[in-house]
Parts: structure tokens; C-alpha cells; sequence
């Protein structure tokens, strides 16, 4: 009896030696296969060994050991740690924590697992048999000093979907991502933003950015992988030639009242913004360069803005005008009774150099022509064409397009049934009798294979292809996938006498970008999208 206890309590503490059982982790769809060895009574990985190397490798963690051997030094975008032999602390950024397992150097290199996770970046949710990663958020803020641009980079790079649920906010999803800092809601430069999600298995992680109504943004990778959101003036119609604004003069009465006057070298578009509780507004020159002080010049990606901001005085309001002597000054009016403005808007001053021009929009098919269908929505494609472009239209007009089109009803062109060439034909006469400056025909894609998906832009004529290139921006911020520019030899694109282009929105026969079709939402948002591309082609066309 006492030999078989002996052997009891030696069987005992042999356990944490050899009882190490193997676990697998899960990260970007790879599964992981750990065999943990015992350093010091506790379960380590050996980081040599070629299932942990391949785990650093997924993400962009630089692993190095110190010449003296004990200390391990993990180097992250945005986060740094340091880790001593046998300490139950580490270092990350400058700052010492409680470390959630140990490195150790003896027998060899290793770590225990949450240590490891830790150190290259990694979220572990336990689950059955072992863990489920994510990719935690090293660095989050202005890619630059001087930047409106914003950064977010993950310890390994990860596919992201944008989206704008609502004028002015953008939604950035990332699957297989975590957040672990405190702080979920504060102010980034342009943005509110607000961080969730990304604290469970299975639960991405969502960053939702607030910009003015009037705002936008791109989002796009970095050249190193990091989620970029690059904001800019929705509406903004480029201009031929970046404005100056060259003086800002403020003439305050003995009553109160001020009389504010921007002096540009040009004419521009203008945007304001009041904010109620603080009763601050903002005037915004886009694509114009300033340096009178009291106006702050923000850069976006592709231009300048220069702000000014005014406090209204309790019961004031405000209002814009010009005087014709002074095409090039915009006067800002601060007084008492004036006339409720909208909150946020956008002008143009006289005179200014908008980027506009002569157009007929082609919404497809229609009359005795429904187009392709999507049968379990019940959206026929001459519906949503007609939808958009005269959504089109009535951004263009306020921008001071003219605007022509081949139908503004369901009806065929021509007459119903007649054969296809002359109605194709009769399209493009409206533009070729007009003498348009553009012709854009708007269409939904089909497919029998409801897999297909994606939007195009097509073109055939040499002078095309520009057109093509600048409306080639139906994309993830729609939930669109991209094909491209295509050439094709359409009838209404051999036929009209100008730069033309046909844009196939997106595969109506898709599931998903059938239902996105089928949303007013969605077709508001193409509008805008095409109509700001039209601004950009035709101020790039003036200025050759």
C-alpha cells in the first residue's frame, strides 16, 4: 500500500512535465498545430519551432532576439514590446505591464502561448481545443502631421468593406480584427469616430467615421497594407485652376452685426456648416490655398481647403451675398433677424470656374424594353436606370450642367417594337443633334450565372477612354466589385460624335448587388458618385 502511494504522488508531479497536451489556433482561415513543451512547470512554445514561425509570418510582426540572448524585442507598426527572460513583465510602448505569460531562453527560445499572441500582435478567443485570433489594432490615427488623411493598421493585413449607411459617415468593416483599448468614441482630426465591435469570436470590428454632412471619403490601402480613409468636400466640382483666397476682411458694427468679406483671385465653390450648440460657423473653400491668418488650410488628398470660422452671437443668424461690382468676393452677413439658412449647404459664387458643360444622360432600355429582371425582387433594369439618371440630372443642373436625356419616362425612344439599331440610333442623335459635350448610357449587367458580379464602364472611341477612366468609380464604398474599363463596339458608342461611355452599375441577376440596386439608397449614392467623376473629367479637359 504505501509502494502504490509512492508511486501516486510521483505519477502527480510528473504531470505539468509531460501532460502538455497539443492545442491548434485559428487565424485568417489557417488553422495552426502547437506541440507545447514544459519550461520551468509551464507550457512553452519553442519559437523555432515552423508552426510558430509561420504564425509570425502571417502577420507583419519583426521578431528579434538581443545579443546578450535575453531579451526578445517584437516591433509592430504602432507597437513595440520588449520581453526578459523569466519576467513576469514586459514592456509595450515605453510602458511596463503585467505580462500574460513569460519568454524564456533556457533550454531554448520560447514562449507560453497568450505570451506569444501578445507579443506578435494577436487577439486569443478560447475556444474547443485551443484558441480563434484576431488581428489586433497597433496604430490608429492621421497618416501625417499635416494630414485630414486617417490611418488604421492592423498587426497583419486584413480585407476591409467600406460603406456610407448615410451623407457624411463612413462604415469600415474588418473581419477577423480586434480593438483593445478603452477608449471607443473620440475626435480624430475631420472625424467622430466610433469604435465596434471587435471584442468576440466571430464579431468584426467596425469603425464608423462622422465627417461633415457635406463630406466623403475614399478608402483605399496604404503602400504598407494600413486601411487609409481620405476625406474631401462631397459635392465639389473641381475646378479648372486652384483659387487663393487672399484676404478675410471683418468689419464688426457698433449693433452687433459683422460684415464678413473673403476676397478671392477667382470665383469658387463654397461650403458652410453651423454647429448649434457651440454656434461656430464654418465657410470651406475648396481646392483653394490660403495664408491670411485666421484661416486654416486642410489638405485632402487631392486638394487644399481653406477654413474660416465666425461665432455667432446669441440670436443671430446669417446669410451670403455678393456684390456684382466684386465678382471675386463672397460677403458673410452675421446679424440678427435675418432669415433662417440651412445648417450645412454648398454655392457658388459668380464667376466662379465650375467644371460643368453640356450632357445627355441615356437611362437603358425602357417602354416595351424592361431590360434584364431580378424575379425574386421584382426590379426590372429600365426602372433602376431611369431612377439614376434622373437622379443625375438633378445634381448636374444645380452644378450648372445642361442636362438632356433620352427618356424621362417609360417609354422607348422611338416607338415599342422597332428594331433595335434605330432605337439605339435614335439615342444617340438627342446627343449628336444637341452637340453635347458627354453621353452617358446607364445600365444593369445580367448573367445566367448568379455568381456574376461587378460593375464596368465601357467605351470604344479613342477620346472614350478618359471619360471612361474617370467614371470608373463604382465601388467596395457601394459594395461593389470593379471590372474595369472595357472596350466594346455598343452601337451607342460608335454612333454618338462625342466622348461617350455605357456603365454597367452592377450584375442586377446578383444576389447581393441585385438587392443593392433595388435600394434608393444605393442609386443616390451611384449619382453622386458619377456626377462628381463627370466634374473631375471636365475640369482635367479644360485645363489641356
Amino acid at each position: 500500500m504505501r509502494q502504490l502511494l509512492f508511486l501516486l504522488i510521483l505519477l502527480c508531479s510528473a504531470l505539468p512535465v509531460w501532460a502538455q497536451a497539443p492545442f491548434h489556433a485559428t487565424f485568417r482561415g489557417q488553422e495552426y498545430h502547437f506541440q507545447p513543451t514544459t519550461v520551468q512547470g509551464k507550457a512553452a512554445l519553442n519559437l523555432a519551432d515552423p508552426q510558430v514561425l509561420a504564425l509570425i509570418q502571417a502577420t507583419s510582426a519583426q521578431v528579434q532576439v538581443s545579443s546578450s540572448g535575453r531579451t526578445l524585442y517584437v516591433f509592430l507598426p504602432g507597437r513595440q514590446t520588449y520581453w526578459s527572460d523569466g519576467a513576469g513583465v514586459y514592456t509595450r510602448n515605453g510602458q511596463e505591464l503585467e505580462a500574460p505569460g513569460m519568454f524564456f531562453t533556457e533550454p531554448a527560445a520560447s514562449m507560453e502561448p497568450l505570451a506569444l499572441f501578445e507579443a506578435i500582435g494577436l487577439r486569443a478567443y478560447p475556444v474547443a481545443e485551443g484558441y480563434q485570433l484576431a488581428s489586433l489594432v497597433t496604430d490608429f490615427g492621421p497618416s501625417t502631421p499635416d494630414s485630414l488623411e486617417l490611418k488604421m493598421v492592423t498587426s497583419a493585413p486584413l480585407k476591409f468593406v467600406a460603406t456610407e449607411p448615410e451623407q457624411g459617415q463612413i462604415r469600415v468593416e474588418i473581419a477577423e480584427a480586434a480593438w483593445d483599448r478603452a477608449e471607443r468614441k473620440f475626435r480624430m482630426g475631420e472625424a467622430d469616430v466610433e469604435v465596434l465591435g471587435g471584442d468576440k469570436p466571430g464579431v468584426p470590428l467596425v469603425a464608423v467615421y462622422r465627417f461633415q454632412p457635406f463630406w466623403t471619403a475614399k478608402v483605399k490601402f496604404g503602400l504598407t497594407r494600413e486601411i487609409l480613409v481620405s476625406p474631401e468636400p462631397r459635392q465639389f466640382v473641381s475646378a479648372t485652376q486652384q483659387a487663393t483666397l487672399q484676404d478675410v476682411k471683418d468689419v464688426p458694427a457698433a449693433d452687433g452685426t459683422r460684415d464678413i468679406e473673403f476676397v478671392l483671385d477667382r470665383g469658387t465653390q463654397f461650403f458652410w456648416t453651423l454647429d448649434s450648440s457651440s454656434r461656430t460657423l464654418k465657410v470651406e473653400f475648396p481646392a483653394t490655398n490660403s495664408t491670411v491668418n485666421g484661416v486654416r488650410v486642410l489638405k485632402t488628398a487631392n486638394f487644399p481647403v481653406s477654413r474660416y470660422e465666425a461665432v455667432l452671437a446669441e440670436g443671430q443668424g446669417f446669410e451670403f451675398y455678393q456684390n456684382p461690382d466684386t465678382p471675386n468676393s463672397l460677403h458673410l452677413k452675421l446679424a440678427a433677424g435675418l432669415k433662417p439658412v440651412e445648417a450645412a449647404g454648398t454655392a457658388s459664387m459668380a464667376g466662379s470656374y465650375g467644371a460643368s458643360g453640356s450632357i445627355v444622360l441615356d437611362p437603358g432600355h425602357g417602354g416595351g424594353d424592361p431590360g434584364c429582371t431580378n424575379r425574386a425582387l421584382g426590379v426590372w433594369e429600365k426602372d433602376v436606370t431611369l431612377d439614376i439618371c434622373l437622379r443625375m440630372r438633378d445634381i448636374l443642373q444645380k452644378q450648372g450642367w445642361k442636362v438632356d436625356m433620352t427618356r424621362t419616362t417609360d417609354r422607348d425612344v422611338t416607338y415599342a417594337g422597332s428594331p433595335d439599331l434605330m432605337e439605339l440610333k435614335a439615342r444617340a442623335d438627342v446627343a449628336n443633334n444637341n452637340q453635347s459635350d458627354l453621353f452617358v448610357s446607364v445600365h444593369c449587367n445580367a448573367s445566367v450565372s448568379t455568381s456574376s458580379r461587378g460593375s464596368a464602364i465601357y467605351w470604344y472611341k479613342q477620346e472614350d477612354q478618359a471619360l471612361a477612366q474617370y467614371l470608373d468609380v463604382l465601388d467596395d464604398r457601394l459594395g461593389f466589385e470593379q471590372d474595369g474599363t472595357i472596350r466594346n463596339s455598343f452601337a451607342v458608342l460608335r454612333l454618338t460624335s462625342m466622348p461617350a461611355v455605357l456603365v454597367e452599375t452592377a450584375f442586377l441577376t446578383n444576389p447581393t448587388e441585385g438587392r443593392l440596386l433595388a435600394t434608393p439608397e444605393i442609386r443616390q449614392k451611384i449619382a453622386e458618385l458619377l456626377c462628381e467623376a463627370l466634374g473631375k473629367y471636365m475640369a482635367a479637359a479644360k485645363r489641356k
